[in-house]
Formats: C-alpha cells, sequence, structure tokens
C-alpha cells in the first residue's frame, strides 16, 4: 500500500500554498485563500474558497502514462465595507492578475505536473449588498505512472 500523497493532493497542495502567497507588499491585496470544506466559509471581502472539478482524462496522447486535466474553481469574494469608494472591479482585476501571476511562476506545480491553463475568469456582481467577485478557473495538466496514481510520469 502507497503511503504520502498521489501527485494530485500534491498538485493540490501547491495550489493552495502558491494562491496564500498573494499578499501584499508584492501585491496589492492580500487574499485569505482556503480549499473548500464540508463547510462553506462564509462569503467575506477577499475571501477565497478552491474547489476541485474532476479530474478528466486526457486521451489525446497515446503516451505510456495516465494523463490528467484536474480543473479548479477559486471563488474569490468582494464585498468592500461601506466607507470604501473603490470599484468592484478594481479588485475583481486586481485579484485576477495575482491570482495569474502566482501560478504561472511555476506552471508545474513543484515538477508534479506538464502545465497549468488559466481559463476565462467568470465574475458575479454583488447584489442587494451580498458578495460580488470572480470565479478563477484553471486546470493542471498533468501525468501518472500508469496504474499508479502516486507517481508522477512528466
Amino acid at each position: 500500500m502507497p503511503t504520502g500523497d498521489s501527485v494530485l493532493e500534491k498538485i493540490s497542495q501547491n495550489v493552495l500554498t502558491t494562491l496564500q502567497t498573494i499578499t501584499t507588499p508584492t501585491y496589492a491585496i492580500t487574499l485569505d485563500v482556503a480549499r473548500a470544506t464540508k463547510v462553506q466559509r462564509a462569503p467575506k471581502h477577499l475571501n477565497v474558497d478552491i474547489f476541485q472539478v474532476g479530474p478528466d482524462p486526457d486521451d489525446s496522447e497515446v503516451v505510456a502514462a495516465d494523463t490528467w486535466f484536474q480543473h479548479y474553481a477559486c471563488v474569490c469574494y468582494v464585498q468592500p465595507g461601506d466607507d470604501d469608494t473603490t470599484p468592484v472591479d478594481v479588485y475583481v482585476n486586481q485579484i485576477h492578475a495575482a491570482m495569474y501571476h502566482a501560478l504561472m511562476a511555476d506552471v508545474t506545480r513543484r515538477g508534479n505536473a506538464m502545465n497549468t491553463v488559466i481559463m476565462p475568469y467568470l465574475p458575479f456582481p454583488p447584489i442587494n449588498g451580498e458578495a460580488g467577485g470572480l470565479t478563477f478557473a484553471f486546470k493542471v495538466h498533468y501525468r501518472t505512472v500508469i496504474d499508479d496514481p502516486y507517481t508522477a510520469a512528466n
């Protein structure tokens, strides 16, 4: 029985720690990033919840490995205080730029993946005082040894 984390879990841990580096003064904002749990956190200004969707097999290549796309959706909340006159779009742009920059600094997720691909983001506007924000989507392309999800095959 294998011990330790699977390649996918190593990738997911890297995504979390990478996004947790988005803090001032390196970036214009500081994000509070967490992986989604059974009990979802309440929406709060600059909170980010990471959701995993998939993984989907990649059957486009014929290789001696199991090849996958792991999709992620990061729900990023924007709910500035009543005295904050900053437009919501400014926060959305800052979040998008910071997440893009942080994730693309190492597209291999510390050598566990072949690539990280940023997808179009989906903004959601604030309605009746509720939090607005964006869903930042991306996918990670990775390989494992055939029938061994614990060993990367990049």
